[in-house]
């Protein structure tokens, strides 16, 4: 496919992976558009039929699409093994989360349900009779009648961009009256060693204190000042599950964001990382539910259900993900990564930048050069292997830094495998692989 000349690529498991190289080598083909679509092809035909999938003799299948007119001289042949070691593949990419304004980080991290609930435990809520759906500004009981929980109305202009005004009715609060006038109120004096009643200048100008505000000035708030506020109700489940899940953002460096801001104002980098958060909040879900998500299944324990694939191992998938970051955002992001790999799972990165690849535990090195010059295995291995290797750039480049090296896994798995990906060039078949890193 494109520049890759028939290349076979090794990728161990639960670990922190670099795919290098120089622009045009033909990185971002071999993830996106070779090891992406087929990982998520073998995956969903496990879930789809578990026993069918096992038995298969993958040999057949190869030699069966080999004869396929339809595909041999079109598609590339692509040969995975030791997938069945994964029970996701996930791509975390700077796209767009959304279009739509209504959404928030707080709804998309799942922390506004908690948050909901904890206004509805409070007394003035339950003596006006309203449940946790009234706090949401989608909820008909709740939402401004006139702006429909939006905050804002929308003039559409026929030869000019539309033009977005505040709510008259809500101020742009999203809530109705009776909404606003619940409030949680700090249970303690002190807050974070502070004194309460520290006033919090809100963008629309109004006034909150930390002794009581009401779910729209939680969402006008911070995420670092959010975390501190919930901070005073320790005792408190709802309050505890959401601090956890705003934390993460915290950890990816997007304490910043306000609670209510639309995810469709956010940019690239910060939507990548969103969608990072929402990742782990998710694994931390399930392993607050004893789901099992780290092990390694081994081929005599590999589950025969497909759903229970969904909770195995997750290989995240990133493209140049510290585009833009300043260096304290990359060290934050490097953190995070780590995070993912202790958990069990696996990082594969597409990166130019050397602070990160220096840290990675193992690295594919593509080029030499660019465009036809492309898509071959330089090297890989650990950044001193590549070091080491003269027809390098990337090598050349890491042999400065060998005193600063920071391999990311330090500890030793307890069972590492590894996913091969056979990529040949059209009308060239692609030999079969078994191999693993014990």
């Amino acid at each position: 496919m494109h520049n890759l000349k028939n290349i076979s690529v090794k990728i161990p498991l639960n670990r922190f992976i670099c795919v290098t190289g120089v622009s045009g080598s033909g990185k971002t083909t071999l993830v996106r558009e070779v090891l992406w679509p087929a990982l998520e092809a073998k995956l969903k035909s496990q879930i789809a039929n578990p026993k069918s999938a096992k038995t298969a003799d993958p040999i057949e299948e190869e030699h069966d699409n080999d004869d396929s007119p339809s595909t041999s001289n079109q598609q590339p042949s692509t040969t995975l093994t030791g997938w069945e070691h994964l029970g996701r593949v996930v791509l975390v990419d700077q796209s767009t989360l959304g279009k739509t304004p209504r959404s928030n980080p707080a709804v998309y991290i799942g922390a506004f349900d908690d948050l909901r609930e904890l206004f509805a435990r409070t007394d003035a809520a339950r003596q006006r009779g309203l449940s946790a759906s009234a706090f949401s500004f989608n909820s008909g009981q709740g939402q401004c009648e006139r702006c429909r929980g939006a905050g804002f109305e929308k003039i559409e202009m026929q030869f000019l961009s539309d033009v977005f005004i505040r709510c008259p009715d809500c101020d742009g609060r999203r809530y109705r009256p009776h909404i606003l006038e619940v409030k949680v109120r700090c249970p303690s004096s002190v807050v974070s060693g502070k004194k309460s009643g520290r006033k919090k200048a809100t963008d629309n100008g109004l006034q909150a204190t930390d002794k009581g505000w009401s779910i729209a000035d939680l969402l006008e708030a911070t995420v670092d000042e959010v975390i501190e506020f919930l901070a005073a109700f320790p005792e408190s489940r709802a309050a505890g599950r959401a601090t956890e899940k705003l934390k993460l953002l915290q950890e990816v460096g997007l304490g910043y964001l306000r609670l209510g801001q639309p995810i469709n104002t956010l940019s690239g980098g910060e939507s990548q990382r969103l969608k990072l958060v929402s990742h782990l909040a998710e694994a931390a879900t399930q392993v607050g539910r004893g789901v099992p998500t780290a092990p390694l299944p081994t081929p005599d324990t590999s589950p025969a259900d497909g759903p229970l694939r969904t909770a195995g191992p997750t290989l995240f998938l990133f493209d140049e993900p510290t585009t833009g970051l300043h260096f304290d955002d990359v060290r934050l992001l490097l953190k995070v990564f780590q995070r993912l790999v202790d958990a069990g799972h696996s990082v594969l990165v597409i990166e130019h930048n050397l602070d990160v690849i220096k840290c990675a535990d193992w690295i594919i090195d593509l080029g030499p050069e660019a465009g036809d010059e492309g898509g071959q295995i330089v090297a890989q291995g650990i950044p001193e292997k590549i070091a080491a290797c003269e027809a390098s750039h990337t090598g050349r480049f890491l042999q400065g830094m060998a005193e600063t090296r920071c391999r990311m896994s330090r500890t030793p798995c307890r069972r590492t495998s590894a996913t091969n990906v056979r990529a040949a060039e059209h009308g060239v078949p692609a030999e079969k692989q078994h191999e693993s890193t014990p």
